[in-house]
């Protein structure tokens, strides 16, 4: 009567009535019973989330190949060599995360990992990481980049990154199936992207980068493009079958090169035993015996 007369009735509905009849100190037992079963219901029809703890019980009992029982401390597993986990490792580096490495060396560490059912897809690169098992290499990259929010200030930085790293993807390609060939055939498979690979797509990169006023991909802080760039030249730097004469037509990727260089994080990792050598017969044939 109080609401009615005050014209607070009228455009409420049942939850908000009760809601204020609560307030007023009206509501007897039952009403607020009432009152705790619509909002029950109208979450339920609005389709609101669970609360953490009940979601977190979800995913483990549906997912149990992302979501792991422990909070150890980050690991990558994959072989000695550089492959698809490379562009990871020079995330979790520049990122400051702290992480140890996993080397496969025969079939059963991959056998051991399907059966536990940490592999989504039965392959590796596989990054165990705040409580998850990551696996394909684009999404540990874009995990650690949103994490540390290296994708870009804005949508226009964004789509600049986004870019720039699906290049970069190009560009090491070139270099990713060399171990596996017969060594007479690798010389003239890297000069062949060095004449069609190479300039298709770090000719645009260096246009774009010799305009930037921070000297980083999307003109403003680090992103996830400037890290994949910079891994992928190094892939191609240290290919031992061809000179790098090519790098000389790219004067904003040097420079570019040069500060990345001189970031500490990679350049201490660079410096170090940890960073592993352009893959060799050896490392072609610890994966070729253990995906037989």
């Amino acid at each position: 009567e109080i609401l009615r007369r005050g014209g607070l009735w009228g455009g409420c509905g049942t939850i908000q009535r009760l809601l204020a009849l609560a307030v007023a100190g009206l509501v007897q037992p039952t009403l607020s019973a009432a009152f705790s079963t619509s909002i029950s219901a109208g979450q339920a029809l609005r389709g609101s989330r669970p609360p953490p703890t009940t979601r977190t019980a979800l995913q483990e009992s549906r997912l149990p190949h992302i979501v792991m029982a422990s909070s150890s401390p980050a690991t990558l597993t994959y072989w000695r060599g550089r492959g698809r986990a490379n562009p990871i490792r020079f995330m979790l580096e520049e990122t400051g995360t702290p992480y140890t490495e996993s080397f496969l060396t025969s079939k059963t560490d991959i056998e051991k990992l399907r059966s536990d059912g940490l592999l989504m897809y039965n392959q590796v690169p596989l990054l165990q990481i705040d409580g998850m098992n990551l696996v394909q290499s684009e999404a540990c990259l874009r995990y650690l980049a949103r994490k540390h929010n290296m994708l870009g200030n804005d949508a226009a930085e964004s789509a600049v990154v986004d870019m720039v790293h699906a290049a970069t993807l190009d560009i090491r390609a070139c270099c990713l199936p060399i171990p596996f060939l017969p060594r007479e055939d690798r010389a003239p498979r890297l000069e062949a992207g060095c004449n069609t690979t190479i300039p298709k797509f770090l000719g645009p990169i260096d246009k774009l980068l010799s305009g930037s006023r921070t000297g980083f991909v999307a003109g403003g802080d680090i992103s996830l493009a400037d890290v994949t760039l910079f891994e992928s030249v190094c892939f191609l730097l240290d290919a031992p079958y061809i000179t790098n004469e090519w790098f000389d037509g790219y004067p904003a990727v040097k420079i570019h090169h040069e500060l990345m260089k001189s970031r500490k994080q990679l350049s201490d990792y660079l410096m170090s035993d940890r960073c592993l050598p352009f893959p060799d017969d050896a490392y072609a044939a610890t994966v070729k015996a253990t995906l037989s």
